[in-house]
Formats: C-alpha cells, sequence, structure tokens
C-alpha cells in the first residue's frame, strides 16, 4: 500500500522549502525543526512522521505570506511629511 500526503500536507511542505530556501524562518526555530529531524532516527524514511515533525516545530503562521507583499496600496511613490515648526 502506498502512502500518499494530501494536497494540504504537500502544500505545508512546499512552503516550508520555500521559507528555507529563502532564509524566512528564525533561526532558532530551523534548530528546533531540525532538531525533531534528527530524533526521528530510522522514522526519517516515513513521510508522515517527517511532516509531524515540522508541524510540531515551524508553526504555519511563519508561512503565511506577508501583509506587505501583497498590499497594493503600499506600493508606490511615498511623500515624507516635514512640520513647519
Amino acid at each position: 500500500m502506498l502512502k500518499q500526503l494530501t494536497d494540504d500536507q504537500e502544500l505545508y511542505l512546499k512552503k516550508v522549502l520555500a521559507q528555507l530556501e529563502e532564509g524566512g524562518l528564525p533561526k532558532q526555530t530551523v534548530k528546533q525543526a531540525q532538531k525533531a529531524l534528527n530524533n526521528l532516527d530510522n522514522e526519517i524514511t516515513n513521510p508522515f512522521k517527517v511532516l509531524a515533525a515540522l508541524q510540531a516545530n515551524i508553526p504555519i503562521r511563519l508561512l503565511e505570506s506577508h501583509y506587505a507583499e501583497h498590499n497594493p496600496t503600499i506600493s508606490g511613490k511615498r511623500e515624507v511629511f516635514y512640520p513647519c515648526i
């Protein structure tokens, strides 16, 4: 019987990989996740165990896009206001 991940699980893993490649995760979070993966020993080949270890150590909020990245009203020329004294 072939074990397969759900679409949501695969999406989670893709987000983790993207954040790792971009350096978007805090160092301490990455260290904790790495430690959890190292503790799996021979279970490291089980995708469900790997997924569970990552989900326990990498909060989904760290994988979501930042508000400023998708807010078109923020982009564009900005003016600085200096009040007269």
